[in-house]
């Protein structure tokens, strides 16, 4: 075995154990996870076989390792050591796990040096350095706050290979830069690439009237979009379609088609939550008018 089948093997081993942690309903649940453990435990070994090796790359797992706790006792002081050593060979992965470590949890170690290997992980054409640095102007997080900036490095992200910035790109200009054709055009990119936050996004942009892009149609689309796409568990979505049959607006006028969608809530929504009581109110609001 050499340091990069060890790596391969390490991160196959973590995702298993995630896996088995999931299924926490089948049979032997315990006893999985227990088995996925010794295995992750084992596999973290061989990962140390390596660690004076030249490669930045296995240095990075071994931080992973460490920073979440598979097959090791969480340390997020070793994992910083392990990060930092990568970092400093060039490995952009590791800069930008080495500047999450600095800035969460708060308070920060060290803003400045955090969003200082951020920058590094970006200028190296790493999309997640590049998405980092954008939550960074965004919320102002060692860095003078700056929307603008943040959506050019989103905006390169995309560009560099991440797809799902767009669904940053569009929140950008939905809401801090007041760009709604903006947000629409990235926002139909992202739904086109098949990122489902896309949409919610969609249809509420689509339904507000006080914006230029105000399209009740095209809000009633995505609606029914965004419940097919959740087999029918989400519950604004359901909530928006019936209020649209209600009131006439982007559908029909349909009470018996409202009333249709509101009893679907009733199908997902948990006893006594205030989901299934505001649909019940509204039926029988409904009932009592058309007596």
């Amino acid at each position: 075995m050499n340091a990069a089948s060890a790596i391969d093997k390490y991160l196959a081993a973590c995702n298993t154990f995630e896996d088995a942690v999931d299924a926490y309903d089948e049979p032997d649940y315990r006893k999985k996870v227990q088995s996925e453990t010794q295995k992750l435990q084992s596999c973290f070994q061989e990962l140390l076989q390596f660690a004076e090796s030249n490669n930045p790359a296995l240095w990075h797992a071994i931080g992973i390792g460490f920073n979440i706790g598979r097959g090791v006792k969480r340390d997020r002081q070793e994992a910083m050591r392990w990060f930092q050593r990568a970092a400093e060979a060039g490995h952009a992965p590791a800069m930008v796990n080495l500047g999450s470590c600095l800035t969460y949890p708060k308070p920060s170690l060290d803003r400045t040096a955090a969003v200082s290997w951020l920058r590094k992980a970006a200028e190296k054409g790493y999309a997640g350095g590049m998405v980092s640095l954008g939550f960074a102007y965004r919320e102002g997080d060692g860095v003078p706050r700056d929307d603008k900036e943040a959506v050019q490095w989103f905006i390169k992200a995309v560009e560099a290979g991440d797809s799902h910035s767009m669904i940053h790109v569009g929140r950008m200009y939905a809401r801090q830069l007041s760009a709604p054709v903006e947000a629409v055009a990235s926002f139909l990119r992202a739904a086109e690439a098949g990122h489902s936050e896309s949409f919610l996004e969609l249809a509420t942009i689509y339904e507000n009237k006080e914006l230029p892009v105000h399209d009740p149609v095209e809000a009633h689309k995505w609606f029914r979009v965004a419940v097919e796409y959740t087999e029918g568990h989400s519950t604004s979505a359901l909530f928006a379609i019936a209020r649209q049959y209600m009131q006439g607006v982007g559908a029909p006028c349909d009470i018996e088609n409202a009333k249709w969608w509101l009893n679907r809530i009733l199908l997902v929504a948990p006893p006594d939550s205030p989901s299934r009581k505001e649909a019940t109110r509204m039926i029988k609001k409904l009932d009592g008018q058309f007596l």
